[in-house]
């Protein structure tokens, strides 16, 4: 009987639970715009972040597995198709960015790497952060 009775309380407690409302508004995502101007990009060379290898070493994998009709060959043909693949996976998850170097109009200089953006030395940038992380760059245009 005291069990039953746990229970039914523990249910209505968890029920009841969802319908709590707080009078005080939460920010859980401020982000905080920057502007300043470019004064310095430098290319370089980002890495792959290794789903690029891991995608390619499973379709080597799987391709391989349909070479040779004996065990032994099959299992060479996977190993040697995954060690390819993988490789090959991970040149083609490279990919080319700028290291942009931004004065910010307070006075603070940022340095932040960044892709696909048609942005030169001497444009008026705004930076958008989310924390500490920068969520976007975008061109000011005049």
């Amino acid at each position: 009987m005291k069990k039953i009775i746990f229970i039914n309380i523990f249910i209505i407690m968890f029920l009841f639970s969802g319908c709590s409302t707080s009078s005080e508004p939460e920010y859980e995502n401020i982000r905080v715009a920057e502007v300043g101007i470019v004064v310095k990009i430098q290319g370089l060379r980002v890495k792959d972040t290794g789903m690029g290898r891991q995608i390619g070493a499973t379709v080597g994998s799987l391709l391989g597995s349909f070479v040779g009709e004996e065990k032994v060959a099959t299992t060479l043909a996977i190993l040697g198709g995954s060690i390819a693949g993988g490789y090959v996976g991970a040149e083609i998850g490279k990919a080319d960015a700028n290291e942009l170097t931004i004065n910010l109009d307070e006075g603070d200089s940022l340095m932040l790497i960044t892709k696909d953006l048609d942005i030169e030395v001497g444009d008026r940038v705004e930076v958008v952060r989310d924390g500490s992380n920068t969520a976007q760059v975008n061109k000011i245009d005049y």
